[in-house]
Formats: C-alpha cells, structure tokens, sequence
C-alpha cells in the first residue's frame, strides 16, 4: 500500500527506540525516561511523581491516556496495584470515606467501589463480587487492590512485565485509515481514534494480534479495509506530535467488526455517522454524558460540533446543555470500549430543555 501520512517514520522511529518503546519484554516500560529521547522535536505524554497525580515511591510510571505502566506488590499470591494513582490516571475520580473505610471511584455514569479488609468489589448496579483478595491499605495513605478488578470487573488488559511492574491497557476502538512496511521493515499503521483523532501506530514483534480470539499475524493486519473498526492497545508512551505515535501492545479484530466492513464497495460505502437520542446526565467540561436507549454514552463535543435548537438561528454552546435536557443528533461511528463508551458529536440537537 502507498504511504500518506506527512510524517518521517525513520525520525519517529529513533525517538521511540530512544525511548524504550521497540525493545523487547519488560524493558520497553519499566526504562521509558523522556530524558532519553534523542529527538527532541518530538514531546511524549507521561505522568510522574512530578506529575499532577503522585505516584507511589519507587514505582517507575509512564502514561499515555491510554495505557499505564506501574508498580505492582504481591500479596497473598494477587499481584495488587495502588487504586488512587490508576484510577485517577484513568479518568476516574476519588473518594475516600474515613467512617465507612471505603473507597468510592466514579467515571461518567460508571462507579466502582470496595471496602478496606474486604474481599467485595462492586461495579454500578451490579451485586459486589469477591476477587480472591482484599484492598489493603499500606502505611495508612496508599490504598492497594488485586488486579482483578482491573481484569474481571473493569475488563481491561493487565501485563505482568515479569520485573515487578504491570502494564494496565484500556483498549482504544479505531477505524483502520492505512498501512505500510517501509524500506526499514517497519510496520506501520495508521488509525482513527474517537478522542485522539489520527494515530500513527508501529507494530513490532511484541506486539498481541488476535482475530476472534485467535491468535492473528501481520496478514490479518495488510487484509483490514478502509474505515473497519478494531480494537488497539496502545503502549505506555506516545508522542505529542501530530499526529501522535505510539507502539500497539495489542491489535484485536473480531467477525463483527470485519462484516460491518468486509463488504464495503462504492455502491455500499461505510457508514461515517450514526444517530443518537437521550437524556444528559452530566454536563463536564468537553463533553456530555447522555442516556442513549437506557445505555449511558459519553459525546465530545469540540468546536466543530453543531449545537443547535429547531430553526433558532442563535449559536449554541456546551455551556447551553444542561442535566435533564433532552437532545439528539449526529456522533462518528466509532468509540471507545471504556465505561461509558466516548464518541465524537458531529451534532446536537436539543429537543426539550430542562425546566
């Protein structure tokens, strides 16, 4: 396939190795350090311990908004992790209730909460699951928790680096733009994300494919068709460039997401935009969180959203949505496969404001 990206993959390349990001095992995040960046046209999105969210000492951490790498403790054979740091990485916000010992994480409509010195999880309205260990709370400030709840209640992908640090992936939902093996070999994939727009995404030996469950290739990969959606774990560090690049810790393909676009031809093109209807909930500051046929749905609305009223010619604005408000309109067709899911509004209508 032809190229068609405006980016030099050789440049982008040497800062990602100088990086850490294409070498093999654990070492790829555990010795992420931006210092090492030998390109220093290219800026890389990390969290620290001089980062807003503060870190467990001792714990080396990179982020990306997608995927985080941590330390990780053991304890009565769970590997725990520390529930502040990740879930605030993760969007979520924190609350600690001093009376009940609890702790309680929110995201959009998503909660998720657990007791101190008890094997019981909960995620929103489903009954409290037990995970084989209890949240423990180390030097009375560090809250620690298996990494099932990331696994089993949370659903995300947990890699154990075998060096003491875990690699937490929220895969990302992507429409395939492009791909290409440049003269060096490298295999480059161009994708649509929800949030992050276009990614520029290197595919390299330690990279996870799987089609349907199965273990897949670089074949699967080369028969993807424009605009068919997957899912892509990216790695623990992507440049701030635009568009942005990271490695994929995993590339997952299913049979629904290829007959969604396996017939694709110009008499049948595919779908760019889908409707939705709802009730928000939340109004945060980018986006909207609305009840969409009883399933909450996150919408970004950025300055290329149309808000509008009937046939009021006023311009509309986000600070003009408010809870209980009943709107509808256009988002993009694909997103992400967090709690909720988040997706682009190309436009809102707002059918009835709350009184």
């Amino acid at each position: 396939m032809t190229q068609n990206n405006n980016f030099n993959a050789k440049k982008v390349i040497a800062g990602l190795v100088a990086a850490g990001m294409l070498a093999s095992g654990s070492a790829v995040f555990a010795e992420y350090d931006p210092d090492k960046v030998i390109d220093t046209s290219l800026e890389y999105t990390t969290l620290s311990t001089n980062g807003e969210v503060q870190a467990p000492v001792n714990s080396e951490v990179t982020y990306n908004g997608a995927s985080i790498n941590i330390g990780a403790e053991e304890a009565d054979g769970h590997k725990m992790f520390p529930v502040r740091y990740v879930f605030e990485s993760l969007g979520f916000d924190v609350a600690w209730v001093e009376e009940a010992q609890k702790i309680q994480l929110n995201r959009g409509a998503v909660e998720v909460g657990m007791y101190i010195g008890q094997d019981s999880y909960y995620l929103s309205r489903r009954m409290p699951e037990p995970l084989g260990a209890a949240p423990a709370l180390i030097n009375d400030e560090t809250t620690y928790a298996p990494i099932e709840l990331l696994t089993d209640i949370l659903e995300l992908k947990v890699i154990d680096n075998n060096d003491g640090t875990i690699l937490i992936v929220e895969p990302a939902q992507v429409s395939f733009q492009n791909f290409e093996v440049d003269e060096n070999d490298y295999k480059i994939l161009t994708v649509n994300d929800a949030v992050k727009g276009e990614v520029i995404v290197y595919i390299t030996e330690d990279t996870e494919i799987t089609v349907n469950g199965e273990k897949g290739s670089i074949e699967d990969i080369s028969k993807l068709e424009p605009g068919q959606t997957f899912e892509v774990g990216y790695g623990a560090a992507m440049t701030m460039s635009l568009p942005p690049q990271t490695n994929a810790v995993s590339i997952n393909i299913t049979s629904e997401q290829s007959e969604n676009t396996s017939d694709n031809n110009e008499e049948n093109p595919p779908v760019e935009n889908v409707e939705f209807s709802g009730v928000i909930k939340e109004v945060e500051e980018d986006r909207i969180i609305i009840d969409n046929n009883g399933n909450d749905l996150a919408l970004i609305i950025s300055d290329n959203t149309v808000i509008s009223r009937g046939n009021d010619k006023r311009i509309y604005k986000i600070d003009d949505l408010t809870v209980g408000t009943e709107v509808k309109g256009m988002r993009e067709n694909i997103e992400t496969m967090s709690l909720p899911p988040i997706s682009n509004a190309v436009s809102v209508e707002i059918v009835n404001l709350a009184e």
